[in-house]
C-alpha cells in the first residue's frame, strides 16, 4: 500500500498505529523488527546447531515417532531425519509427521524429502485445528520444534476463537495476554504417548510472562521432568529479530508425579549442549524453579545478601510513594508528534502545539526543566503535540493538516475510534515525573518541572499525597542505586535488543529504601550530583552517588554493594546477549 501520508510525516500512519499497539502490549514476545508478514504468522527458521542439539535429545530410537507442529524451514525435520538415520532407521519419513500453514514450508520440505514422499503426513493446516485422528500416527514418542510467537490480539479470529476454545477444553484458562506458542504446548500434549518427550525452543516469555506460569503449572503436572535453559545467545538475529530464547525440554509424559522444572542459563549453544548433557546424566544442571526466574538464578551469595536486606524491613515498593500509568496515546505518534521544523512546514499554529516528552531520550537527567524542553525544540527532535483542544475551525492550516490523515487510515485505527473526537490526543493530564519503560542500562525516575506531559514509549507516574519534595527527590536517587536497579533486574525482562522493558506494574514492584530522612540537604546534594553526572552520560557515576548515600544513611554495606553489584553485572549481561547470525532457510 502506497504511502499516502505528506513525505514529512515519515512512516505510513498504519504502521505508527501499530508500532504503538506493540508498545501497549504487556506480554514481552520482541517482534518489533520483524517485517509484517512474518510478525503475523510467527514465522522463525532455527539455526541448525540448535535443532541439532534438541533432535540428538528428543530422539532416543530408530523406533521413536516425531510430530513436528510448525515446520517452516524443516530445520527440525532435517535434524530428525538425519537423528533417525544415524540410529538405523532407513526410511526415518515414515515415523515423521507434521503441518504448517506457510505455503513456502511445503517448498522446503519437497527440498528436504526428494522425490515421493508421505504428503498424508504433513498437513498445510493451522496445528491448533487439527487432532490425532489427522495424522496416520496417532499418539507420538516426541514432539519437537519452535512454535510461532505471534500474540493472540494479532491471530486472525478463526485462530483466535479457537486457540482459546481449546485452551478451555484442556482446563487452562490462559489470559487474552497470552501468544500462540503457549496454545501451541497445550494443544501438543494431546498428541503425546505415555512417556514421550517434548523439546522446544521458545521466546523468552516463556520465563517472565504472567501467563506463562500456567503452562509450567501444567508442564508440572503432565511431566515426570522438566528442564527450561535460557539463552544469552540471540538465536534469530538472521531472521529479523532480537527475540531471546528459552529451550524447554520435558520427559516422562503421563507421570503420576509432579515435575520439579530444573531451571538453567547458557551463554551460547555449546553451553547449551554441556547443559543438556549434565542433565542427561542424572547431574543437576540448573536450579528449582521457585517464583521468578531471575531472582532463582542469583548467585547463592547474593541472594543470601538480599534476603537479608529485605528481612531488615527498610525496603518498600516503588508503587507504595507512587502510581505508574502509560503516557498518552495518540494512535499515530510520528502524525501527532513533530519537530518544529515539521510543524512550521504545515504552519500549524504555535497555540495548537504543546512541548511533549516524545522519548525517554529527551529526559536530560533527574529533572525535567523547561531549559530542557527548549534545548530539544533547538535539537529538532520530535517534541511538540498537535493540540486540538478547544474551536480549531477557525485555523484553517490545522484543519486542513488534521484533514491529510488518509481516511482509510483513519478507519482502521482503534485508538481513534475509542475517542469522541478522533483528533483529540492530549488527555490534559500533567504526571509528576517520567520512568523509563525500557533502558538498557535500568530504569530512571525524572522529576517533572514543567507543565509537560509523555507520549505512551514513556511511563508517567503520580506520587501519593503526603509525597513531599524531599521524598520524591531520594526516590529518584535511590532508583539509581545498585539495590533498586538489581530490583529492577529481578521484576522486568529483557525485551528486542536487549533493554529492560518495565511494565507499570513491573515498575511499581521495584523495591527502594524506606525514606527516613533527618538531613533533607544531604539528599538535595546527592540528587544534584548524581543529577549532573547522567546529563554527561555517566550513569554508573549516579549509581555510586546513589550507594554512598544509601551507605552514609546505614541501608547497605560496602560489601553488600559489590556482592549486588555483581550479580547485576551478570543480569545485565545475560539480558544483552551475544548474537549469532547462522540459520538455516
Amino acid at each position: 500500500m502506497p504511502n499516502l501520508l505528506p513525505p514529512a510525516l515519515g512512516l505510513p500512519a498504519e504502521l505508527d498505529a501499530q508500532n504503538e499497539a506493540e508498545a501497549l502490549r504487556t506480554d514481552a514476545d520482541s517482534l518489533e523488527r520483524v517485517p509484517l508478514d512474518r510478525k503475523k504468522n510467527g514465522i522463525f527458521y532455527t539455526p541448525t546447531r540448535a535443532t541439532q542439539i534438541l533432535a540428538n535429545w528428543a530422539i532416543q530410537t530408530r523406533e521413536d515417532s516425531v510430530l513436528e507442529p510448525s515446520f517452516g524451514g524443516c530445520g527440525f525435520l532435517a535434524a530428525v531425519l538425519d537423528r533417525l538415520r544415524t540410529l538405523g532407521r532407513v526410511l526415518p519419513e515414515e515415523l515423521v509427521c507434521g503441518s504448517d500453514v506457510d505455503p513456502d514450508a511445503f517448498v522446503f520440505l519437497g527440498k528436504l524429502l526428494t522425490g515421493d514422499f508421505p504428503d498424508h503426513r504433513f498437513l498445510r493446516s493451522d496445528f491448533l485445528a487439527l487432532t490425532n485422528s489427522d495424522f496416520p500416527t496417532r499418539a507420538f514418542t516426541v514432539v519437537i520444534g519452535n512454535p510461532p510467537y505471534v500474540s493472540l490480539h494479532n491471530m486472525e479470529e478463526e485462530q483466535r476463537s479457537t486457540a482459546v476454545r481449546l485452551s478451555e477444553v484442556a482446563g487452562v484458562n490462559l489470559s487474552r495476554k497470552a501468544s500462540l506458542w503457549a496454545y501451541f504446548l497445550i494443544h501438543s500434549l494431546s498428541f503425546l504417548d505415555v512417556n514421550g518427550r517434548m523439546a522446544w525452543i521458545l521466546p523468552g516469555s516463556f520465563v517472565h510472562a504472567d501467563y506463562s506460569a500456567k503452562v509450567r503449572d501444567v508442564l508440572q503436572s503432565s511431566f515426570r521432568r522438566c528442564l527450561a535453559v535460557q539463552l544469552e545467545e540471540r538465536l534469530f538475529i538472521a531472521e529479523g529479530t532480537e527475540e531471546n530464547s528459552v529451550v524447554l525440554l520435558c520427559e516422562g509424559y503421563g507421570s503420576s508425579q509432579t515435575a520439579e522444572i530444573e531451571l538453567a542459563r547458557a551463554k551460547d549453544l555449546n553451553d547449551l549442549e554441556l547443559t543438556v548433557a549434565a542433565w542427561v546424566a542424572g547431574k543437576r544442571a540448573g536450579v528449582k524453579w521457585e517464583g521468578r526466574a531471575s531472582l532463582a538464578l542469583l548467585p547463592e551469595p547474593t541472594r543470601t545478601v538480599w534476603d537479608d536486606i529485605r528481612s531488615r524491613g527498610q525496603t518498600r515498593s516503588l508503587g507504595a510513594f507512587l502510581k505508574v500509568r502509560i503516557g498518552i496515546v495518540t494512535g499515530a505518534n510520528k502524525f501527532f508528534v513533530l519537530s518544529e521544523q515539521n510543524a512550521n512546514a504545515h504552519s500549524i499554529p504555535p497555540e495548537c502545539l504543546q512541548p511533549i516528552i516524545g522519548k525517554f531520550a529527551h529526559c536530560r537527567g533527574l529533572v525535567v526543566s523547561d531549559v530542557d524542553l527548549l534545548r530539544n525544540r533547538e535539537a529538532g527532535f520530535r517534541c511538540l503535540l498537535v493540540d486540538t483542544r478547544g474551536e480549531i475551525e477557525a485555523k484553517r492550516s490545522l484543519v486542513d493538516y488534521l484533514n491529510s490523515y488518509p481516511k482509510i487510515y483513519k478507519e482502521q485505527n482503534q485508538t481513534f475510534a475509542k475517542r469522541s473526537t478522533w483528533h483529540l490526543a492530549h488527555d490534559g493530564i500533567r504526571p509528576d515525573g517520567f520512568l523509563s519503560c525500557m533502558q538498557g542500562d535500568g530504569p530512571t525516575l525524572v522529576l517533572n518541572d514543567t507543565g509537560v506531559t509523555c507520549t505512551n514509549t514513556v511511563h508517567r507516574i503520580f506520587f501519593e499525597s503526603g509525597v513531599d519534595n524531599c521524598t520524591q527527590k531520594f526516590l529518584a536517587l535511590s532508583l539509581q542505586g545498585t539495590f533498586a536497579q538489581l530490583s529492577a533486574e529481578l521484576e522486568g525482562r529483557s525485551y528486542g535488543s536487549g533493554g529492560l522493558k518495565l511494565e507499570p506494574s513491573e515498575a511499581a514492584r521495584i523495591l527502594v529504601f524506606e525514606p527516613e530522612i533527618s538531613d533533607p540537604d544531604i539528599v538535595d546534594l546527592a540528587f544534584s550530583r548524581a543529577d549532573e553526572l547522567i546529563r554527561s552520560g555517566d550513569r554508573s557515576g549516579a549509581r555510586a552517588v546513589a550507594d554512598e548515600l544509601h551507605v552514609r544513611l546505614g541501608f547497605l554495606s560496602p560489601e553488600e554493594i559489590r556482592s549486588m553489584n555483581n550479580a547485576l553485572t551478570q543480569l545485565r549481561e545475560s539480558r544483552r546477549g551475544s548474537r549469532t547470525e547462522k540459520a538455516n532457510v
